[in-house]
């Protein structure tokens, strides 16, 4: 009897332990790899080659997955300086009209995301809000300095009249318009900050490239 609960015990600990082993990595992955930030496209799934404390492996989703993909789109905005990728490099990828067709944009539900409840992040949504704000009336004012330029071409209106809509919405673009890009370029170049210090990121263009696969993996564009 004793030798069977001492064999019972065992099986307990072994199967315990191999819980735990799942639960401490929950992400779909498909295996082991070796270089960080290497990423790659494998029957039409991308891969990315990332994890915490050097336990890299290929992972096809989670937050791991995630982050870096986050990461990528931030790099795309260019907070990060000019990015260190030529067209021949894009080309050579297939991923050239991929990158002039689709503009990876960073959403408030990414922040989110990548937040997890921790509130020192609300900063970035506030801003994303403001900005998305402040191009919208944007937009408006070049629609409208347009107009009036046409309709005083056409000699509907005074010239005066598009002299002011030129001033207007020249005003708000270096003002408001700036003022919120600006802002929102300050509080994200801080995010990525934290995602390349979590996970040990050398080179960030990785990230780009990584963000503009999945792109080309989930669009229509071609079909």
């Amino acid at each position: 009897m004793r030798s069977k609960s001492f064999l019972s015990g065992i099986f307990a600990f072994a199967l315990l332990f191999t819980i735990s082993g799942c639960a401490s990595d929950p992400y779909e992955n498909a295996g082991s790899c070796e270089t960080l930030g290497e990423s790659r496209e494998s029957e039409g799934v991308v891969q990315v080659c990332i994890g915490i404390d050097d336990n890299l492996k290929w992972y096809i989703s989670g937050k791991y997955f995630d982050d870096f993909q986050l990461l990528g789109e931030i790099v795309n905005r260019g907070v990060l300086g000019v990015l260190d990728i030529t067209e021949a490099e894009m080309r050579e990828q297939g991923l050239w009209e991929y990158f002039l067709q689709f503009k990876l944009e960073v959403t408030s539900e990414d922040i989110a995301n990548y937040a997890e409840g921790d509130t020192r992040w609300d900063g970035i949504i506030e801003a994303i809000a403001d900005y998305d704000a402040e191009t919208q009336i944007q937009n408006e004012l070049i629609e409208e300095r347009n107009t009036t330029f046409n309709e005083w071409q056409r000699g509907n209106l005074s010239q005066q009249k598009a002299f002011e809509a030129q001033q207007k919405q020249m005003e708000h673009m270096n003002g408001p318009y700036n003022e919120a890009g600006k802002n929102l370029d300050r509080k994200i170049a801080v995010l990525s900050a934290d995602i390349v210090n979590k996970y040990g990121i050398v080179d960030k263009n990785d990230a780009f490239w990584f963000a503009l696969r999945i792109v080309k993996s989930q669009d229509t564009y071609n079909d």
